[in-house]
């Protein structure tokens, strides 16, 4: 209100923002809370490390391409872009149970075949999922006699499951 002071009246302040002129004047006249005493030692003490790290920390990332790249380099890591953490970040959430529409949303896709196109799923996961019908059959063979021809069969699709995924 300070800043506008010179525009428009405080009164006229007060009454549109629906509060009092006493109030607002006894506001102004109160010390700082803990808080903002708080927060202005901790913005000093950036100030003190900002100056003391020839303004190295504290700076905003000018070009976040560059920065991370820079820091792709110093860990010594394998050719790694940018975009790649895009598909990692989507293939991350699918392995561990996020529905694609979720991801979709997360990263900002307008179609879900984009979004397919991001969550590419290891070998191993591929393979944890086929077990799950390794699984199926065997609790339906303990709930039901099995027969030979349903044996062979269940066979038949453990040996066809084990070919896809090898």
């Amino acid at each position: 209100m300070s800043a506008h002071q010179a525009h428009y009246p405080v009164a006229t302040m007060c009454r549109v923002l629906e509060i009092s002129t006493s109030g607002y004047y006894a506001w102004r006249q109160r010390p700082p809370s803990q808080r903002a005493r708080e927060d202005a030692r901790l913005q000093e003490r950036i100030g003190t490390i900002h100056q003391e790290s020839r303004g190295t920390y504290g700076t905003p990332f000018g070009d976040a391409r560059r920065s991370f790249k820079t820091a792709v380099n110093r860990a010594g890591l394998p050719d790694i872009r940018w975009h790649d953490l895009r598909h990692t970040f989507a293939s991350w959430l699918v392995e561990r149970g996020a529905d694609l529409y979720t991801v979709q949303e997360l990263m900002g896709h307008t179609s879900l075949s984009m979004t397919r196109r991001y969550a590419h799923l290891s070998p191993g996961h591929k393979r944890a999922a086929i077990e799950l019908i390794g699984k199926r059959e065997a609790a339906r063979a303990a709930t039901y006699p099995a027969t030979r021809s349903s044996e062979a069969k269940a066979q038949r699709r453990r040996d066809v499951s084990q070919a896809i995924v090898e």
